[in-house]
């Protein structure tokens, strides 16, 4: 594991983790993890990876509490741009296919690149990720808006995050929140998912049947049928009956981690070897 400054196009200076030292890899795995982790957390899922032949990248993301470059950003569509053009940047450098695995937080900002045109990955496993009720996501952009006009785009999201579940880490909350700006921007990007998104690639998702937000297992289940009538090439669904929200590949279960090289190896030996972008 080795750590590097990455350079977006719009000049944001992000900190990304490789995992790389693989002779005669296979294909590279991208992965874009959910908000209250950090990439390094999956430091043994990537070995693991690498012990089956795949380089390992991710990156953690630009800091949305920073006053300074995000007033007036939307900060979950850059979110989406500064992971695009990290894809670009590693399926440049090592020349192999591309994977994305995105987890809970990271498996939105994963949709919303699938639907991109010129997306380069050919294939995706989405965890922890669900389709979420339109009427929900339209309060909580309403919310959101709200308490941007009262108390100002960068102030704590203290009204959101009392019913919106973010700020919980390894069953411990975080002291600071985030602001009514990253939640406005992520409802109104969630409101164009749940019309736009389109997969033509290899799909997996990974749900949990007793995960109460979830719903047990539902929203999962509303994710799979929206993107089947998106005419997902490759589809496939698994929801584990105990993993209790657990679906992260940090946290070490090894029939999720086998069920996920299962699927990048059925990708993989699809895709041609060596390719340009």
């Amino acid at each position: 594991m080795r750590q590097a400054i990455f350079t977006t196009k719009n000049g944001t200076q992000i900190n990304c983790t490789m995992w790389d030292d693989v002779k005669q890899p296979i294909a590279i795995v991208q992965i874009i993890h959910d908000l209250d982790e950090s990439v390094g957390q999956y430091n043994k899922f990537a070995k693991f990876l690498n012990r089956n032949g795949y380089i390992v990248m991710g990156n953690n993301y630009h800091d949305i509490d920073n006053t300074q470059t995000c007033n007036g950003a939307d900060l979950f569509l850059t979110t989406v741009k500064n992971e695009i053009d990290f894809s670009r940047y590693i399926k440049e450098k090592y020349n192999a296919p591309l994977m994305l695995f995105g987890h809970g937080y990271g498996g939105l900002i994963t949709k919303k690149i699938i639907s991109e045109s010129d997306l380069c990955a050919c294939g995706v496993s989405i965890s922890g990720t669900k389709k979420y009720q339109p009427v929900a996501i339209a309060l909580g952009r309403l919310i959101a808006f709200a308490g941007a006009r009262i108390f100002g785009p960068m102030a704590p999201a203290r009204a959101m995050e009392f019913w919106f579940p973010m700020r919980c880490q390894n069953g411990a909350v975080r002291t600071t929140y985030f602001p009514y700006m990253f939640y406005y921007s992520l409802f109104k990007n969630l409101m164009r998912q749940n019309e736009c998104t389109d997969v033509k690639m290899p799909l997996l998702v990974i749900g949990d049947k007793r995960d109460l937000i979830n719903l047990n297992k539902q929203f999962s289940m509303k994710l799979y049928r929206m993107l089947m009538t998106r005419d997902a090439d490759n589809l496939t669904l698994i929801i584990y009956p105990d993993a209790r929200r657990n679906l992260s590949a940090r946290t070490y279960n090894p029939q999720i981690w086998r069920d996920i090289l299962k699927f990048l190896n059925s990708v993989a030996h699809k895709c041609p070897q060596r390719q340009t972008v």
